[in-house]
């Protein structure tokens, strides 16, 4: 059985750093509201001209560094991120082109809140088959360019902000690296798609954008709050439950939980 081993680990944050008492200024809210309800004092902005792959990029050159692995070791990339800086090409081969690596698989995994884990689980059975021994993957999102900050979306507002992360994985013998042990379980429910999510523009519109779906606000990411936050909570009970009987671990075993976000609830 080939092992999988997390090699080098890297992250990427703007400089720009936004309060809540910032957005106190661009809608109706109070920065109390916004930490005792989401849990977040801060979040990150990106700066004019700055996109989702130049954070990806950074990040995973801070994983390459800690891994010792020069671009030209990389056998494939993939990118986790529903926040592209085109719609066409993905973030996955504009990383490889910044990077420099040489013409090897480079996509994305669309995807949002558990878009790492995915890209994750993709990985490992990657490594697993034996047709690649050395990975970047990297979680990416600049959301603050497209949010509505106006009362109408500060829901979406005082929760999102900008950042990335990576991790080199590699197949290797047992060595002196830190082993990651990948075991997930996944679970999608599509039929409530547009319970968090982005209408416009799209190719399912004809046209795919109007005045009408901006002046709209159409073109912003919309939360039910609500019905996110009760299947979040019941989901994610249900997920680590199952995963803790499969491998025959109680909630007593477990250091450390990392939830995608910072909600306190």
């Amino acid at each position: 059985m080939i092992e999988i081993y997390l090699s080098g680990s890297g992250f990427s944050v703007p400089d720009r750093v936004v309060s809540n008492a910032d957005l106190c200024r661009l809608f109706t809210t109070s920065p109390a509201w916004i930490e005792a309800k989401i849990g977040i004092r801060e979040r990150r902005y990106v700066a004019p001209g700055e996109g989702t792959s130049d954070l990806a990029t950074r990040a995973a050159q801070m994983a390459l560094e800690q891994a010792g692995w020069t671009p030209q070791d990389v056998e494939a990339i993939i990118v986790a991120s529903s926040t592209p800086d085109y719609h066409i090409p993905g973030v996955g081969v504009l990383v490889q082109d910044q990077l420099g690596c040489p013409p090897i698989p480079a996509y994305d995994v669309h995807n949002s809140s558990p878009g790492f884990l995915f890209a994750m689980e993709m990985a490992s059975a990657l490594l697993s088959s034996g047709k690649y021994r050395k990975l970047l993957v990297i979680a990416a999102e600049v959301h603050s360019t497209g949010l509505d900050f106006t009362d109408r979306g500060r829901l979406m507002s005082v929760i999102f902000g900008d950042g990335a992360g990576a991790v080199a994985l590699c197949a290797a013998p047992s060595s002196g690296k830190r082993l990651a042990s990948i075991k997930t379980r996944l679970f999608s429910e599509g039929r409530y798609f547009d319970k968090l999510w982005c209408e416009a523009p799209a190719s399912r519109h004809h046209p795919r954008l109007t005045h009408e779906m901006i002046d709209d606000g159409r073109i912003y990411p919309k939360m039910d709050g609500r019905f996110i936050f009760e299947q979040a909570v019941e989901r994610m009970a249900h997920a680590c439950e199952t995963l803790l009987a499969e491998n025959a671990l109680t909630v007593s075993d477990i250091d450390w939980v990392v939830p995608h976000q910072a909600n306190l609830r």
